[in-house]
């Protein structure tokens, strides 16, 4: 009977261990700061962007790496998926090349913009879910339309003239853009067609100046950010599934979920005590994943779950040794990928366990 029980605990030992392996799978290649990931629209492969100038191409059935991107001269900030052709993948850097890539045939197609070490850097790019269009932001606060057909500019706006769109985003239907500021505190909200302003939304007033300066000087790229001009950074920002709300993460640890017809969050929730520096929606839009900054701990860099009706936060997973600054979710919705500060992708299993 001993023995009985003491094979059925080591049986229930070994199933427990290998379900937390097949919950969070870390994926290692990246010899510094990882900035983001980018599912492929059909979920087989996966980009992440580094500060170590490179970015790495995984197959996410067998994580191992297809081919590695070595032709940008600094922190590659982004990297994007078309959404409707499926090996087409966009990378960019804070050297503003803004570079198209085959990834099947594992080959360069297009440099649309050839930067340099003191050209205007790239912070974020987004496919348009309905036409071959690119979303572009840029460090100097500029939002930029991309042909990526017939490799044209298309047209560019001035969104965040204090500098640093740090976020962007198409809507579902990809009739509207939605861009964040890194030093103006703001949400805008944008037509597609035409790029003219819907309206603008104003996070909430906050004073982490020095850790924005500090952050900034990183890039090496020449902008200044004057103190008396700084509000707050929004880090990043992303559409509901049904494209109705759009929710935004800053340096206060702040969540906030907006509506077009209100001028004032519907939603707010302090998920941080620090920087709150990615988000998600789930595919069925009922919860938001918040990726946050433990603040030069190794412990307490999580991943978290909050319920996006009620703001609650249900789940938080300790995904990480340094902050997590990217988050993508797979297209069939089972899969969250993160990037982190301690150069390592990871592969959670959703619900988060």
């Amino acid at each position: 009977m001993v023995r009985i029980m003491r094979h059925s605990f080591l049986l229930l030992l070994s199933f427990t261990l290998s379900l937390n392996l097949m919950a969070q799978e870390t994926l290692t290649g990246h010899n510094y700061e990882v900035h983001t990931v980018n599912f492929s629209k059909d979920g087989n492969w996966l980009a992440s962007g580094s500060g170590d100038r490179t970015a790495i191409i995984w197959d996410t059935q067998s994580k191992q790496q297809v081919f590695q991107i070595t032709e940008h001269r600094r922190a590659i900030y982004d990297v994007a998926f078309s959404k409707l052709q499926n090996n087409l993948l966009a990378t960019s850097s804070s050297d503003g090349h803004l570079i198209l890539w085959d990834v099947k045939e594992q080959k360069l197609i297009k440099t649309l913009v050839e930067g340099d070490t003191n050209s205007n850097g790239i912070m974020s790019m987004d496919f348009s879910p309905t036409q071959n269009l690119l979303a572009v932001a840029y460090m100097g606060g500029e939002l930029a339309l991309w042909d990526t057909i017939n490799f044209k500019l298309v047209n560019a706006t001035h969104a965040h003239p204090f500098g640093f769109a740090m976020s962007v985003r198409f809507s579902p239907d990809g009739t509207k853009i939605v861009t964040t500021g890194g030093v103006d505190n703001t949400v805008k909200l944008f037509n597609s067609k035409d790029l003219s302003l819907r309206q603008t939304f104003n996070g909430t007033k906050n004073s982490d100046f020095n850790s924005f300066k500090s952050f900034a000087s990183t890039l090496k790229n020449g902008l200044e950010v004057e103190e008396d001009a700084y509000n707050g950074t929004i880090w990043d920002t992303a559409f509901s599934p049904n494209g109705s709300e759009i929710a935004s993460v800053d340096s206060a640890g702040m969540l906030s979920v907006w509506r077009e017809e209100s001028s004032t969050p519907v939603l707010e929730v302090r998920v941080n005590d620090y920087l709150a520096l990615s988000i998600e929606y789930s595919k069925d839009g009922k919860n938001i994943f918040v990726g946050v900054d433990a603040f030069n701990s190794t412990v307490g860099n999580y991943v978290k779950t909050i319920d996006a009706k009620s703001g609650n936060i249900i789940k938080e997973v300790d995904a990480h040794q340094d902050r997590i600054r990217g988050l993508a979710l797979s297209p069939d919705g089972k899969t969250l990928a993160t990037a982190s500060w301690d150069a390592t992708v990871k592969l959670l299993t959703l619900p988060l366990e």
